[in-house]
């Protein structure tokens, strides 16, 4: 009789662990499965990222580009003209070619395909 209570004791104890080891897994599968999901994210351009592509842009004109200086986000002017185009206007101090820091306004159209930026129009001046 002790021996078939010990034998109930023992099966229902590995029916209890494979309980909680299936709801465990299954926790884990429901968590993470989500973010596993092989479709990534489609990328939203915001103000920040056409900013700072609009820097880019303009360093890569610049005689001195190691030495630019830009305006604040919060001093720039962002329009977002649709959901892929934005025109950013700002300023710039950098050295010119004769090593004179100088401050030059810039106004860049910047469109996004995908998560690409392209340049559509700058003015330096």
């Amino acid at each position: 009789m002790n021996n078939q209570r010990a034998q109930s004791a023992t099966t229902e104890l590995k029916t209890t662990t494979v309980s909680i080891i299936v709801v465990f897994f299954g926790l884990i599968w429901a968590i993470f499965l989500p973010s596993c999901s092989g479709t990534p994210e489609k990328f939203v351009p915001t103000d920040l990222n056409a900013s700072v592509m609009s820097h880019q842009f303009v360093t890569d004109r610049l005689k001195s580009p190691s030495t630019a200086e830009f305006s604040s986000q919060n001093q720039e002017i962002i329009i977002q003209k649709d959901d892929s185009t934005w025109v950013v206007t700002g300023h710039v101090d950098s050295q010119n070619g004769f090593g004179a820091m100088i401050r030059s306004s810039f106004i860049c159209e910047i469109t996004y395909r995908g998560e690409i930026a392209v340049c559509k129009d700058i003015q330096i001046f």
